[in-house]
């Protein structure tokens, strides 16, 4: 009787362990509302999945965002309002996994190139799609990632919408009417 006690005891002790035993993580997440990046480092429960800890880089902003926002055409940060999205993760095991978040870079402008995970590459501001467009028409704009940030609060996965449009603005040479860029991107990821 005493030794099935102690068995139990063990066993329930053992239980334990395994759940909250931590494997560790790394991710690369972008704030889809404001445009920002982070990393974060956590350590989940081997078993059950859920963070034990976690700790994160102080978040740096996109340079689209930056020369958006000097621009006037984006909405300044609002932490409140931040969405992360995981642009890539790594894991022990595995090699890395891609989130919503990585179309999404991708869309904003040129990434780097053989890297572990895709960071946003130098490039000259100016010749950017959607800083050339904000000169061009700063008033759709600006309505235009008004959208992006509202849907963007509502889901994180903007990045359709977003490339949609950026394709648009290219095979349009940026000569397109506010209204049918949206439209158009409405269109791309179903909400028409």
């Amino acid at each position: 009787m005493r030794r099935r006690k102690v068995h139990s005891i063990l066993g329930a002790i053992g239980l334990v362990v395994v759940c909250l035993f931590p494997k560790p993580e790394s991710t690369i997440e972008l704030d889809c509302v404001n445009l920002r990046i982070r990393e974060c480092s956590r350590y989940r429960s081997w078993l059950l999945g859920f963070v034990l800890r976690e700790t994160c880089t102080a978040p740096w902003e996109h340079p689209t965002a930056v020369r958006l926002r000097e621009l006037g055409v984006l909405a300044p940060v609002r932490d409140e309002h931040a969405q992360w999205a995981m642009i890539k993760g790594f894991k022990v095991g595995v090699r890395g996994w891609y989130g919503a978040g990585h179309d999404y870079l991708y869309a904003l402008g040129p990434v780097t190139m053989l890297t572990p995970a895709p960071w946003p590459a130098n490039e000259d501001l100016s010749k950017n799609i959607w800083v050339e467009w904000a000169v061009k028409d700063p008033a759709a704009a600006k309505h235009f990632w008004q959208e992006v940030q509202a849907i963007a609060a509502r889901t994180q996965d903007v990045s359709y919408y977003v490339s949609a449009a950026k394709g648009y603005l290219e095979n349009h040479k940026l000569d397109v009417v506010g209204s049918e860029l949206e439209a158009h991107a409405r269109f791309a990821i179903g909400e028409l």
